[in-house]
């Protein structure tokens, strides 16, 4: 991995730039290859993902797989293996400047609690669909049900991503916001 991490950056080297811009022009090709990387891998696993569940969806006689994929729920369930690949590769893309890979690897981080709660609102609106369907819950406030799971989950959400942010550990921001709300009430 140290051959890949320094390849562009030995040849420069020899190519008499400073060892500065060499960092930098490294970081910025790594970065590139990482960009049409994650790209790639990501075009190849919703189209394959999504081509397989459709195919599967429309063979099978139930009705929830359907409306699985016509709330696009595989489409999103794509995007984490190349999020997980692009949180694999950061440290090697930036491994001579340990500031850029803090904020790029939080960032990545708030994009996957993003990217899990549209996956879960997106399977929610699938349930409450698929319910619907169903004769026994037509008269049931279904959508009133899904908005109060929704919030939950927009709060744990907020959360989870102040906590990625400040650093701090999930459990001691949640702990130290009821705290502060106990001391204010």
């Amino acid at each position: 991995m140290d051959s890949i991490q320094h390849l562009l950056y030995d040849y420069l080297i020899s190519s008499n730039l400073s060892e500065t811009t060499s960092k930098y022009l490294n970081m910025l090709a790594l970065f590139i290859g990482l960009v049409i990387i994650t790209a790639i891998v990501d075009f190849i696993t919703r189209k394959l993902l999504l081509n397989t569940f459709t195919v599967f969806a429309y063979r099978s006689k139930s009705k929830f797989d359907n409306i699985l994929v016509s709330n696009k729920v595989p489409r999103n369930i794509a995007h984490i293996i190349p999020l997980i690949i692009a949180l694999k590769l950061i440290p090697t893309v930036f491994v001579d400047f340990p500031n850029f890979e803090n904020i790029i690897e939080k960032g990545l981080q708030v994009y996957a609690i993003i990217l899990t709660l549209w996956i879960v609102r997106r399977l929610f609106n699938s349930i409450k669909d698929y319910l619907k369907t169903l004769p026994r819950f037509k008269d049931k406030p279904i959508d009133s049900y899904i908005q109060v799971f929704m919030i939950f989950a927009w709060i744990i959400g907020i959360f989870s991503i102040f906590a990625v942010i400040t650093g701090i550990s999930f459990w001691k921001f949640a702990t130290t916001l009821g705290a502060a709300s106990a001391i204010i009430i």
